[in-house]
């Protein structure tokens, strides 16, 4: 997995401790932000792919927790794939995106040492 993809999953494992602190909020978001991303898609004619993976996001956001939690943390090719296009926008601070990306760069260094 590339580090792009690490760093994604780590954003995730945050969102899923939102999710387990306040489930509803987040999952509110992710359907405020899966509409956006809708009229984007039709307004910028970004084709059938893309709408796929949204239609799949809006099952798992009323889908069971579990579910949820799985493709957030699945290292799999199809969850890398959904999370390219993650509906959980203004989940995670700026401070949690810093340090998705510093435990993904620790990582990397403890693997070459």
């Amino acid at each position: 997995m590339d580090r792009s993809a690490r760093i994604k999953i780590e954003y995730h494992r945050i969102v899923v401790e939102h999710l387990r602190r306040d489930e509803a909020a987040v999952r509110a978001a992710g359907r405020r932000n899966l509409q956006v991303m809708r009229e984007q898609y039709e307004r910028d004619g970004w084709g059938q792919s893309g709408t796929r993976y949204l239609d799949r996001w809006a099952a798992l956001l009323d889908g069971t927790l579990d579910e949820l939690i799985g493709v957030c943390l699945d290292p799999g090719e199809e969850a890398c794939d959904l999370r390219q296009v993650s509906p959980f926008k203004g989940v995670i601070s700026q401070a949690g995106r810093t340090a998705a990306i510093e435990r993904v760069r620790a990582e990397r260094l403890r693997d070459t040492t």
